[in-house]
């Protein structure tokens, strides 16, 4: 109580990253002094203190990253965030500020809010916020982001944005939103990014898109729009991210990509639409394009051999079209390309055997697209299983007997061939054929088979899309570790259940397999067909928000809060050192003078010159301590504390081979 009483003529109040527990103590809505409340990124719960609309002077309010529940404080002449002018000797962090994302809050958003004028960034994302989206938000003279994606919203995107001259970023993915985008959109030139994705819009995407000459990043995926691309977008100089996959768009775009000659794009997704014509040439004038995703369309004729020009590409995807002809060579000799699929076309038979297209598996399937031709290159899991073989080659051997204990992190079920691929996207049937690490071996790659006795309705993801309302969170009606049970009403009037089953949480492949099976032997006849499409790699603008585990979290994502591919570096440096040292990243055997963990404690040996003190002795030995002792200095680059001086996963694909050719 002293310690709040002292708080009553506070200017700057910054709790967040803490462990903050119980509710927002109700004296801070006395605190008429404050300018700044932080509080984010603790465990607070319960509601929003009802006076806090009341202080005069706050300009900054962050209350993401808690378990708040219940609404915003609804005031009809609220006083934060409303003082035009501050004093010299008022600090106020990032002023502006207006941040209660990822809570539980819900109802309605007060329209209130359209009168606080100082608002800059007004962030509500991941929330469950419900009811329309107040129009008076475009009255706001200073707002620059407005976040409202991942909540229950309804209604369609308000006219009047065209006022909101000062945006730009406008996030309002992942609701219930529907009706056409507004052309009034166009009139927003300052937009940098612009996120509709998982909503139900409707019609067509509007030609004044065209004027969004600062616009990098868009993204309408998952709605229900129809028709062309408009040509005016082409004039999108600044475009880097282009995202329209799962609508219902058409018609061709040959004409498009050759007036596109402006784009600096690095990622298009176009799949999963009706786009027909053929893949014109000029698609090998987007030198810049590091992710072409095309699939599931339907694209007739050759694969154009101008794509062979994209020497920065690094994904590809023109499955399930009606391409025809053969792969051309160019393609073959992409020098980043990691991963590549042409499955379900009419491609011709032989395959080019020349440079990454030597890695294609093929494999008879029936029907008039007899060839199926996928490759999955360089991933991780290919320098993971390296790097076990490596390490692991001595127990391996037959000649050793098979004899020593088995190693933590293995399985019990002889599942510890190190050529054998993991089946990983959480498909039923899994299509991708793995790149095979040993050229010798003439066994098929695994698939992981889920049979289904009962005979399947026949329904696609757009009729479940519809019939779901976009898995909108107002029906779900179950939740579990493992799936989320949605109220599915289907055309036909009939209510269902669907489960959406992920494979991004706490179970493995196996507990994930053991489901499909379970569900392919009930005999409900309501039971639905299985649907898990593979999440792109060119949709990794759908999250960056960090979801890692203590021990591989590198220490810049701190500061940044945001997961980088340098990031993914120092993790895997971390999964590295365990292999050498059969230790886990973390644990009371580590002390706090060793950074209480893996990587401190390998650190300072290393620095004390005590390298071998981190290998395992178990598997140590003349003739693998080398190996090892190479292996540790690579997982020490990943580790730097530095992400610029950490390696790339292709340069420590080429370290661990040359220990392996050594």
């Amino acid at each position: 109580m002293c310690f709040l009483l002292s708080l009553l003529y506070a200017f700057f109040l910054k709790l967040n990253s803490n462990l903050l527990g119980g509710a927002i103590p109700t004296e801070l809505g006395h605190c008429l002094s404050l300018s700044t409340l932080n509080l984010g990124n603790n465990e607070l719960n319960g509601s929003i203190v009802e006076g806090i609309p009341n202080l005069p002077q706050l300009q900054c309010l962050v209350l993401s990253h808690n378990r708040l529940t219940g609404h915003i404080p609804s005031n009809e002449n609220p006083k934060y965030f409303r003082q035009d002018t501050i004093s010299d000797s008022t600090y106020v962090h990032h002023r502006g500020v207006f941040d209660l994302s990822f809570n539980q809050l819900s109802g309605e958003i007060p329209e209130e809010l359209g009168s606080c004028l100082v608002i800059v960034d007004l962030l509500l994302s991941k929330n469950r916020f419900s009811g329309l989206i107040p129009k008076s938000l475009s009255q706001l003279p200073n707002l620059t982001t407005l976040d409202m994606s991942e909540n229950e919203l309804r209604g369609e995107i308000p006219m009047e944005f065209r006022h909101a001259l000062s945006l730009q970023g406008l996030y309002l993915g992942n609701n219930c939103l529907a009706g056409a985008m507004p052309e009034s959109l166009g009139l927003l030139v300052g937009l940098v990014k612009l996120n509709l994705t998982g909503n139900k819009l409707s019609g067509q995407i509007p030609s004044s898109f065209g004027n969004l000459h600062f616009l990098t990043h868009l993204d309408f995926s998952s709605n229900l729009l129809e028709g062309h691309l408009p040509q005016s977008l082409t004039n999108m100089v600044n475009i880097v991210g282009f995202y329209a996959q799962q609508n219902r768009l058409s018609g061709h775009l040959d004409e498009l990509f050759t007036a596109s000659t402006v784009w600096r794009i690095e990622i298009l997704n176009l799949s999963s639409n009706s786009f027909s014509g053929v893949l014109p040439p000029s698609l090998g004038n987007m030198s810049y394009l590091t992710c072409l995703d095309l699939h599931e369309n339907g694209f007739a004729g050759g694969i154009p051999g101008e794509i062979g020009n994209l020497t920065q590409l690094e994904y590809l995807d023109l499955s399930r079209n009606r391409l025809s002809s053969r792969i051309p060579d160019p393609i073959c000799h992409l020098p980043n390309l990691k991963y590549f699929n042409f499955a379900e076309n009419d491609l011709a038979d032989p395959v080019p055997g020349i440079g990454t297209c030597q890695n294609l598996s093929r494999v008879s399937a029936g029907g008039s697209r007899n060839l199926i031709l996928s490759a999955v290159m360089a991933g991780t899991l290919t320098v993971t299983v390296l790097a076990v073989f490596l390490l692991r080659r001595k127990k391996w051997n037959p000649k050793n007997g098979g004899g020593g204990r088995r190693r933590r992190g293995f399985d019990d079920d002889g599942d510890d061939d190190p050529e054998k691929p993991s089946g990983g996207d959480g498909s039923a049937i899994d299509r991708r054929l793995y790149f095979q690490t040993n050229a010798k071996s003439k066994e098929p790659p695994s698939i992981n088979i889920a049979m289904f006795e009962q005979s399947l309705l026949k329904i696609t993801l757009v009729n479940i899309l519809e019939a779901t309302d976009n898995f909108c969170r107002t029906n779900i009606i179950g939740d579990g570790g493992f799936r989320t049970v949605y109220r599915a009403t289907l055309s036909d009037g009939k209510t269902v259940a669907v489960k959406k089953l992920s494979h991004g949480k706490t179970q493995g492949t196996r507990e994930f397999l053991a489901e499909m099976e379970t569900v392919g032997k009930k005999s409900r006849p309501q039971s639905l067909q299985f649907l898990d499409p593979p999440l792109s790699a060119c949709e990794t603008h759908v999250s960056t928000d960090i979801a890692g585990t203590f021990g591989y979290i590198p220490p810049e994502y701190g500061q940044t809060g945001r997961s980088t591919t340098r990031g993914d570096m120092y993790s895997f440096g971390v999964i590295l050192l365990e292999l050498v040292s059969s230790r886990e990243p973390t644990g009371p055997e580590f002390k706090d003078g060793e950074g209480g963990n893996l990587v401190g404690w390998a650190s300072k040996k290393m620095k004390k010159g005590q390298a071998v003190d981190v290998l395992d002795l178990e598997i140590l030995d003349a003739d693998s301590k080398p190996m090892m002792l190479q292996t540790l200095q690579i997982a020490s680059l990943c580790l730097s504390d530095n992400p610029a001086s950490r390696p790339t996963m292709l340069q420590v694909v080429k370290l661990l081979k040359g220990i392996r050719d050594d």
